[in-house]
Parts: structure tokens; sequence; C-alpha cells
């Protein structure tokens, strides 16, 4: 599997709970796949976000549910 091949580093990060090379990444998996469509949109709004700094923060994040349209998306695999 390849990342993206997309140069993010122009795009700014409007997350104050994430780094810039985070962002960029996450901006390459929501290209990657369409599972992850509108991820940068979920971790900017403001429901969304409280669970994705609950999961980023946690020293165990596979027991924190993802926000409900991603827990649909998203597989254990």
């Amino acid at each position: 599997m390849r990342g993206s091949q997309t140069d993010f580093s122009g795009q700014e990060n409007p997350v104050d709970y994430i780094s810039d090379e985070a962002w960029r990444k996450i901006l390459g998996l929501e290209e990657a796949h369409t599972n992850f469509a509108d991820l940068s949109k979920s971790l900017q709004n403001p429901s969304d976000a409280a669970i994705w700094r609950e999961i980023m923060v946690s020293e165990v994040p596979q027991n924190i549910k993802l926000p409900h349209e991603y827990e649909e998306r998203c597989s254990a695999f």
C-alpha cells in the first residue's frame, strides 16, 4: 500500500489538537479511501472533535467508539 502522492503542505491545519504532519496524513487518508471521506471535517466538527480528542489522549483508544459515521464505515480490519 502507498500513501497519498498529493502534497498537502500548503493546506493550513485548523485543528489545534493535531500536529501539522498528522493533518497532512489525514488529508491523504481521505484521498486514499472512501471510508475516510470527510474525516478532516469530522475532526473540526465540535461534537465529533470531543470524541477525536478523547481518542488522541487515551491509553486505550481502541476502546472508544468512533463518531457514529466512522463507527459504521470502519471495520476491525
